[in-house]
C-alpha cells in the first residue's frame, strides 16, 4: 500500500518536473529567439548533406519500390537463394534511382538554369524597349477614344510613375547589386561549390537510407515500444503511418502534378512561338505546387513579362493558363493527388494562409498535409471521445440541434423542444 502511494507520489512529482522544465525552456526559447534560430542556422548548415539525402531519398522512395516489385518476382524465378535475389534487387534498384537522380540533375542545371539565366539577363537589358512599347501601345488604345479625356491621362500618369520607379530601382539598386563582378561570382562560385559537394553528399546518403530504411524503421519501433510500451506504441506508429501516407501522397503527387503542368505550358508556349517559354514554363511549374494560391502566383509574373513583348501574346497567355488550370483542377489533379489531404476547401485556404504567414513559400507548400495531420488526429480523437460518452459521430445528425437528452442520450431537435 506504502509503495503504491509512494509511486503514485513520484508520478506526479515526475509531471510537475517535467511541465515546468518544458516551460522553463519554452519562454528561454521566446526570449533568446535570435540566438535560437542563429544555432539551428547552423546545425542546419552542419547537418544539410543530410537534409538532401533524406528529402531525395523521400521523394525517389516511390520509384525505388516499383523497381523491387517489378524485380522481385521474375528473379524468384530463376534464383533460388531469396538472399541473393533481396541483394541483387536492391542493387538494380539503386542503379536506376541513381540513373534517374542524374538524369533529372543534368536536365537541370545543362539544360534548365542556363536558359533561365539567359532570360533573366536578356529582361534586364530590354527593359527599356518593354516600357517604351508597352508606352505606345497604350497611346494607341486611346487615341481617338472618346473615353480619352477622363481616363487617358490618368491612365498615363500613373503608368509613368510606374516606369520611373521600376527605372531608378534599376540603376540604384539592381546594377550596384550585379557590379564589383569579381567579388560576386568568386562568392557565387564558392556557394555552388559547396552546393554541389552537400548534394553529392546527400546522394550518398540517399542511397544509404533507401537501402538501410527496413532497418532504421525496426529501431525506431523498438525505441518506441521501449519507451512508450504496447498500447500507445501501436497508437504513435498507426498516427507516424497517417503522416507518411498524408504527406508523401501530397508532395510526391503534387511534384508529379506540377511537372505535367509545366511541361504542357512549355510544348504550348514553344508551339505558339512565345519568349521565355523555359522562364515562364518553370515559374508555373513551380508555383503550381502551392494548392489555391499557386496558378494566380506563377500566371501574374508571367504575364506581366509578356505584357511587355506584347499584350496580344499576354491575352492568349491568360486564356491559356486559365484553361490549363481547369484542367489541372478537374483531370490531372484528381487522377494524381486523389483524396490525400482530405481537407475541405475553407480549410485548404486557412492553412495556406497561416503557415504560409509563418514560414513562407515552404509554409504554403507543406501546410496543407500539416493541417491535414493535424486536422486527422483532432478528428479521431473527437470521434473516441463522443464513442466514450455513447454519442453519434456523424456532422447531419447535430444540425438544428437543441440539447441532448442526458438519460439516454438521444438528440433532441429544435423543433422538437
Amino acid at each position: 500500500m506504502k509503495n503504491a502511494i509512494y509511486k503514485r507520489y513520484i508520478a506526479w512529482g515526475v509531471t510537475v518536473f517535467t511541465v515546468i522544465a518544458l516551460s522553463i525552456i519554452f519562454f528561454f526559447i521566446i526570449y533568446r529567439a535570435r540566438g535560437v534560430g542563429e544555432a539551428l542556422h547552423s546545425l542546419i548548415n552542419i547537418l544539410r548533406p543530410f537534409i538532401y539525402g533524406a528529402a531525395l531519398a523521400y521523394v525517389l522512395n516511390p520509384v525505388y519500390k516499383l523497381c523491387e516489385r517489378l524485380l522481385t518476382r521474375p528473379l524468384a524465378l530463376h534464383i533460388k537463394k531469396q538472399k541473393v535475389v533481396a541483394y541483387i534487387v536492391r542493387v538494380i534498384s539503386t542503379i536506376i534511382t541513381l540513373i534517374i537522380t542524374f538524369i533529372v540533375l543534368f536536365g537541370l542545371f545543362y539544360l534548365v538554369i542556363p536558359q533561365l539565366a539567359d532570360s533573366i539577363i536578356g529582361i534586364i537589358k530590354k527593359m527599356p524597349d518593354y516600357s517604351r512599347n508597352l508606352w505606345l501601345w497604350i497611346n494607341q488604345l486611346f487615341e481617338g477614344n472618346p473615353y480619352d479625356e477622363p481616363f487617358g491621362p490618368l491612365i498615363m500618369s500613373a503608368y509613368q510613375s510606374l516606369v520611373d520607379h521600376v527605372d531608378q530601382w534599376r540603376q540604384t539598386d539592381l546594377f550596384p547589386l550585379l557590379g564589383n563582378w569579381a567579388m560576386r561570382a568568386y562568392s557565387g562560385l564558392r556557394i555552388a561549390i559547396t552546393a554541389v559537394i552537400n548534394l553529392l553528399i546527400g546522394i550518398i546518403v540517399m542511397v544509404y537510407l533507401l537501402n538501410a530504411k527496413h532497418i532504421f524503421a525496426a529501431q525506431g519501433k523498438k525505441v518506441l515500444y521501449s519507451i512508450f510500451g504496447p498500447k500507445l506504441g501501436n497508437t504513435i506508429i498507426e498516427n507516424i503511418r497517417l503522416t507518411h501516407r498524408i504527406f508523401g501522397g501530397f508532395i510526391n503527387g503534387k511534384l508529379l502534378d506540377s511537372l505535367i503542368v509545366g511541361i504542357i505550358c512549355f510544348i504550348f508556349l514553344v508551339v505558339t512561338k512565345m519568349p521565355y517559354a523555359m522562364l515562364i514554363s518553370v515559374i508555373i511549374g513551380v508555383t503550381n505546387i502551392i494548392p489555391f494560391f499557386g496558378p494566380f502566383l506563377g500566371a501574374i509574373p508571367s504575364a506581366i513579362l509578356l505584357l511587355f513583348e506584347s499584350p496580344i501574346l499576354c491575352l492568349y497567355f491568360l486564356i491559356f493558363i486559365l484553361v490549363l488550370q481547369q484542367i489541372d483542377g478537374n483531370i490531372i489533379g484528381p487522377r494524381i493527388l486523389g483524396g490525400t489531404t482530405g481537407l475541405p476547401s475553407f480549410w485548404v485556404l486557412f492553412a495556406i494562409l497561416l503557415f504560409g504567414g509563418m514560414f513562407g513559400f515552404v509554409g504554403m507548400v507543406l501546410g496543407v498535409p500539416l493541417f491535414a495531420l493535424i486536422y486527422s488526429l483532432a478528428k479521431a480523437l473527437i470521434y473516441r471521445s463522443l464513442n466514450k460518452y455513447g454519442l453519434p459521430a456523424d456532422t447531419e445528425t447535430y444540425k438544428e440541434l437543441h440539447h441532448i437528452n442526458t438519460e439516454d442520450n438521444s438528440v433532441v431537435k429544435n423543433n422538437s423542444a
